[in-house]
């Protein structure tokens, strides 16, 4: 008699394939054996940062141009919920791999041990920046510093007096007098993304306001999408719709909207990929991937997946990932893996 573990596998085995060639351009199916007690699958889980999501698919769909294992199925709900998705308690159902546009903290970590997850190797993938942008045609606005941003974007601010006040700068030239009176409009990423984590940690401590929070007057705007790949599409159509609008978006990102969106020097510096990779760009930040160690035995694909991804000919200097907007490590010769500890 067939025991009841094996049909059951049998079952789990058919409904992970029909769900990987619905969620996968790949028609290589998912397969889901036991070895040594344990599932095993072909299958990389990968969740997290949209600024990463165009990066990470090119290198799955090189991937799957030469590997027989199905390519990898990739969610992008944004860095913090991702996390979220990638500490999952529920094993069976979780991700592999973490895209971030930001470093995880040590709350994220304390909450990846808290359930069971404690070797997690970190990839620098490669480097991106901050950047601010707009339309072309809106060019009263040559420049931002991190004080003038501040003004713009906290909800309250110091008064002349040291004492924070509610933020009353309705106009750009409320904050600078040679600053146009346009009306102060900027379009942030929604709370699920390491991109706004990452400015508003940056801009507030440079203000000494690491406690300020974000204006709700209506002069920021949320892009809060019914589908996640469609946030940076309905992103920049917002932009050209509102030409004096400011978007904060990632400049891999930007690079590919170039021909009607500008980006607009922060600190006197633009967001070139020469100041991004060099750090001199004040906005610039690493780009990472987090991998469950733990799972490297049981995803038969992750180490090729991993090989090809991390490889020189995807960002190297010359590599095809570079060619989509990813500014390479200083070295130029792929990635750099560091394990998290604590």
């Amino acid at each position: 008699m067939i025991a009841f573990s094996q049909i059951f596998l049998c079952l789990l085995a058919v409904f992970t394939a029909l769900c990987a060639q619905n969620g996968s351009s790949r028609h290589t199916p998912n397969v889901i054996t036991q070895s040594h007690g344990k599932l095993v699958r072909t299958q990389v889980r990968i969740t997290g940062s949209t600024t990463l999501f165009p990066l990470v698919l090119r290198a799955s769909e090189e991937f799957s141009s030469f590997s027989s294992f199905p390519m990898p199925l990739i969610m992008n709900p944004g860095t913090n919920r991702g996390i979220n998705h990638f500490c999952s308690a529920r094993k069976d159902i979780g991700y592999d791999i973490l895209m971030a546009s930001r470093e995880m903290t040590p709350v994220d970590l304390k909450t990846c041990h808290a359930n069971g997850f404690n070797r997690i190797t970190k990839i620098s993938l490669g480097r991106d920046g901050i950047a601010l942008v707009t339309h072309k045609k809106n060019l009263a606005l040559s420049g931002l510093t991190h004080k003038e941003l501040f003004r713009a974007l906290a909800s309250k601010v110091p008064d002349g007096s040291g004492a924070l006040i509610p933020n009353p700068h309705m106009t750009w030239a409320d904050i600078n007098p040679q600053f146009p009176p346009q009306a102060i409009r900027i379009l942030v990423p929604s709370a699920n993304h390491g991109t706004r984590d990452a400015l508003f940690a940056h801009i507030f401590a440079s203000s000494n306001q690491k406690n300020s929070s974000l204006r709700t007057d209506g002069a920021i705007i949320v892009i809060t999408p019914l589908q996640a790949a469609d946030e940076h599409d309905l992103f920049f159509q917002a932009l050209r719709d509102n030409p004096e609008t400011i978007g904060i978006v990632g400049s891999n990102l930007w690079e590919a909207q170039r021909s009607d969106i500008r980006a607009i020097p922060f600190n006197g510096i633009s967001p070139t990929k020469k100041a991004i990779r060099t750090g001199t760009y004040p906005l610039s930040r690493g780009l990472f991937l987090y991998v469950h160690e733990e799972r490297s035995r049981e995803v038969l694909s992750m180490k090729d997946f991993l090989g090809e991804i991390t490889s020189r000919d995807a960002c190297g200097t010359k590599g095809y990932l570079t060619m989509l907007g990813l500014i390479p490590l200083a070295s130029g010769n792929g990635s750099l893996r560091t394990r998290v500890l604590e």
